[in-house]
């Protein structure tokens, strides 16, 4: 072999570098005197600068690797909102003030034993019928009488 052709190692080596200098991904690990040299020779090259170009493909190509940033403070909000939630269910709602309610008049002796003979099927439903009409009639003079208070 002569000394001018280089052997399959330094082909390799090569190689690699060549694939650092791109920054292309290698197949497999490169030596590291390889991309000792490939940093040495970008430093050198560009005075330190990074191309544009190359810029803006790193950063394409950090962006589509990096995953987005957590939410955590969901998790924080959630069980405030919860507690919020029951905190409103919990506490008292004013409510309406009620009419002052009128009192039934109490219905007669007479209309109650009508009732009951007829609910066991043996009154008249005639005598019943009266006594409910008298009864009707006192009920609404009564909240008639409230209404106009």
């Amino acid at each position: 072999m002569k000394e001018d052709e280089p052997t399959p190692e330094e082909l390799r080596e090569a190689e690699a570098l060549a694939r650092a200098l791109d920054g292309a991904a290698p197949e497999s690990a490169p030596p590291p005197e390889a991309l000792e040299v490939a940093a040495l020779l970008r430093h050198a090259h560009g005075d330190g600068q990074l191309d544009p170009a190359r810029a803006q493909e790193l950063a394409a190509r950090l962006r589509a690797n990096v995953r987005p940033p957590r939410r955590r403070w969901l998790w924080l909000l959630a069980p405030l909102v919860v507690g919020t939630a029951a905190l409103v269910l919990l506490l008292p709602a004013p409510r309406p003030q009620l009419p002052q309610l009128t009192a039934l008049p109490a219905p007669s002796a007479a209309l109650l034993a009508a009732q009951a003979e007829a609910a066991r099927g043996r009154g008249q439903l005639s005598g019943l019928d009266a006594q409910m009409r008298t009864y009707r009639r006192q009920l609404f003079e009564r909240l008639r009488a409230e209404g106009r208070r």
